[in-house]
């Protein structure tokens, strides 16, 4: 009887501490996820919006990572694109995770 018990304790604690994982681990890749609203070519800044804020980054000599190209240049951008920013040195380094014309004929 009071195996089975401590059993159930723990199999209920076990579940829960694993559902509050999870939920921190997608609130954390989900913030970090941003959509381009506007790109300034001429000042080189982005506009980036996530789930919970709206920033202006200043990237004028940033890293674009694309699915076909690396390079310094900010035209590899669209409106609408899915992206990460990783700041390693003084310029930062977008990534597209996903283009907007993949996002609007996903079926998610």
């Amino acid at each position: 009887m009071v195996t089975r018990a401590l059993g159930a304790i723990m199999t209920v604690g076990m579940l829960s501490a694993s559902a509050a994982w999870a939920g921190n681990l997608t609130d954390a890749l989900e913030s970090d996820r941003m959509t381009v609203v506007k790109v300034d070519k001429a000042t080189g800044g982005v506009l980036l919006r996530n789930g919970v804020s709206v920033n202006w980054l200043e990237a004028p000599g940033a890293m674009i990572v694309a699915p076909h190209a690396t390079k310094r240049d900010l035209g590899l951008l669209n409106t609408g694109d899915i992206v990460r920013v990783r700041r390693d040195g003084a310029a930062p380094t977008i990534i597209i995770l996903r283009s907007a014309a993949d996002e609007i004929g996903s079926l998610e």
